[in-house]
């Protein structure tokens, strides 16, 4: 019997089809730095990236099934881009700059139309602030979406500056409504989900150390956003909170926990309209596990992912949340003596997973995009790269269709220049569903 986190139990690669494409270069060929790519793909298999390039934001498409086309400009230079894509294929990206949250739309098969600048909060004598920190958008299948981020009015010389959780919703062909200030106080981030009917959550964590403390503010669809509540105080103080949402509104979040000299993984469920239940941890007790990443689909199934060990021990771990069943054990997909950076998953609408990840293979060897597959109900592959060994690649980002249509980006150090580079993931054979034989009954 395999151990609860044994490498050894993934499954050996299956033959072509468990493979990576080729990496290819999204940017135009020149000698300027290109940075932080975010990658979407709709229901249909079309994709699209937008990163930051040195005059600003860029983007580039690919429809299902042909080549990437030119990259175009955004016309707005924010930093730190998002971008998400409804079920018609239309796109919305959103940065975050010094002193503005701007966002732009792209209808499907169209071209980016002029940016919008997100209501800002003003206060009369005061300089502007500098919005966009800790920025996050959500973006539900008819087209409406949702921004949160954190606003930091500049700081006297005397006093730290109080900061502020906002939101703004714009609905599907609208414009972006007014400002919705939620709470105040010192942030790290803030994070925003929708649900199919347009159920809104927004959550953060407020403080830091240990005197932080998790909250999050609920806008039923159509509705007006409910006072900020803090969630259940026996989370204690959740480093690396993520919470995510299905297509009812049923919710799942996962948490870095610190139980007595160990950290943990821990989990709790809320069922839609109702009160979050008892947590439970999903990590072994003395793993170290830290930085926990969660994906969800509209069925409800859940990817958890984090890092664990310790000093000279490193892994990637995963476990697996199947609706009414709840977590499996955890599994091991990566083991170095260099911890994995920037883990990412994404799942299917069947419940197909990719999890994707920087491999450091030290200095100066350099650092690989790795991944590994999960066909629903089946046993993790064993990873594989899908940027070139030898290589410096950094930042990756990953996006999958609820058909299983998986695209990772990332950046690739040459020299003094960054490229940004994708490459499509293969899932591995799902297993035959069974057929229910019908008996006969004789007459």
């Amino acid at each position: 019997m395999c151990a609860a986190v044994a490498l050894s139990c993934l499954s050996p690669p299956a033959q072509a089809l468990q493979r990576a494409s080729r990496p290819v270069t999204l940017d135009t060929p020149d000698t300027s730095e290109h940075r932080r790519p975010s990658v979407a793909v709709d229901a249909r298999g079309d994709a699209i990236v937008v990163w930051q390039g040195p005059g600003g934001l860029q983007s580039t498409s690919r429809p299902a099934g042909q080549g990437w086309e030119a990259p175009e400009a955004l016309l707005f230079s924010e930093e730190h881009p998002f971008v998400a894509l409804d079920e018609r294929g239309d796109a919305m990206s959103l940065a975050g700059g010094y002193i503005s949250v701007r966002s732009s739309f792209r209808p499907a098969g169209g071209t980016w139309l002029s940016p919008e600048s997100l209501p800002g909060l003003a206060e009369p004598g005061r300089e502007p602030v500098a919005q966009g920190y800790g920025a996050d958008l959500a973006l539900e299948g008819q087209g409406g979406a949702l921004a949160a981020w954190v606003d930091s009015p500049h700081p006297s010389a005397h006093a730290v500056a109080p900061q502020f959780v906002q939101v703004a919703s714009r609905p599907a062909g609208g414009t972006w409504g007014s400002l919705t200030t939620l709470s105040e106080g010192q942030f790290g981030a803030a994070h925003a989900a929708l649900d199919a009917r347009g159920d809104a959550l927004v959550w953060w964590v407020r403080g830091d150390g240990e005197g932080s403390v998790a909250e999050s503010a609920f806008r039923p669809a159509g509705g007006t956003w409910q006072a900020a509540t803090d969630l259940p105080a026996e989370w204690g103080s959740p480093g690396s909170l993520s919470i995510a949402l299905d297509a009812r509104g049923d919710a799942v979040a996962v948490w870095e926990h610190l139980a007595g000299p160990n950290h943990v993984v821990v989990s709790a469920f809320r069922p839609a309209g109702r009160r979050w239940e008892t947590p439970q941890d999903i990590s072994a007790p003395s793993s170290g596990a830290t930085s926990p990443e969660l994906v969800m689909n509209a069925r409800g199934d859940a990817i958890a992912v984090w890092n664990s060990g310790y000093f000279t021990s490193s892994a990637l771990q995963a476990a697996v949340r199947t609706p009414g069943k709840g977590w499996g054990r955890p599994r091991q997909l990566w083991s170095s003596n260099l911890a994995p950076v920037a883990p990412h998953a994404a799942l299917d609408a069947r419940g197909d997973a990719v999890v994707v990840w920087v491999g450091v293979d030290g200095l100066p060897s350099g650092s690989t995009v790795e991944a590994a597959t999960r066909a629903a109900g089946g046993a993790w592959q064993k990873p594989y790269p899908v940027s070139a060994r030898g290589q410096i690649a950094l930042a990756p980002d990953l996006a999958m269709s609820a058909r299983g249509d998986a695209i990772v980006v990332w950046e690739l150090e040459q020299g003094r220049r960054g490229v940004i580079q994708a490459a499509t993931v293969q899932l591995p054979p799902r297993k035959p569903e069974r057929r229910r034989s019908r008996s006969r009954t004789r007459r």
